[in-house]
């Protein structure tokens, strides 16, 4: 994700890999200062860029603040272009997901989220699956 300023030394350690292309599943996060339609177009060109691909599998709002339903707008438009291969969400409770799913054309295939033991979001998980959202954990 930009916002853990990775994507330049993942960008080189795929191309010097040997690895095609095709074989990796790459995904990256669109920080909460480039939300918005514009800004989050401009984001994702920059990611690609210090990621030197041409396109992500997937890609993510990593947090649902600010403008997220224009970058959604954006990433749906990346996503029919074929530039984003899956878009979803990090960290959205039932509230955002049913604002994001009163505007999107595409919804998110995936909500990564906080879960453990101690923190284990049984509602969400359930509108998640209700819903054809995947539930991913959040191991970072």
């Amino acid at each position: 994700a930009a916002i853990y300023q990775n994507e330049t030394a993942v960008g080189k350690a795929i191309k010097n890999s040997g690895v095609n292309r095709e074989d990796l599943f790459v995904t990256s996060k669109l920080w909460v200062q480039d939300h918005g339609y514009e800004k989050a177009k401009a984001a994702f060109q920059r990611t690609l860029d210090r990621l030197q691909l041409d396109y992500l599998d997937m890609y993510l709002v990593h947090w649902p603040f600010g403008d997220f339903l224009g970058a959604w707008k954006a990433l749906e438009e990346l996503y029919k272009e074929g530039k984003i291969k899956a878009i979803g969400v990090c960290n959205f409770t039932i509230e955002k997901l049913q604002e994001l799913k009163a505007s999107a054309a595409v919804l998110p295939v995936i909500n990564q989220i906080e879960l453990h033991p101690l923190f284990q979001q049984k509602e969400l998980r359930v509108y998640n699956k209700e819903n054809n959202i995947v539930t991913a954990v959040d191991i970072s």
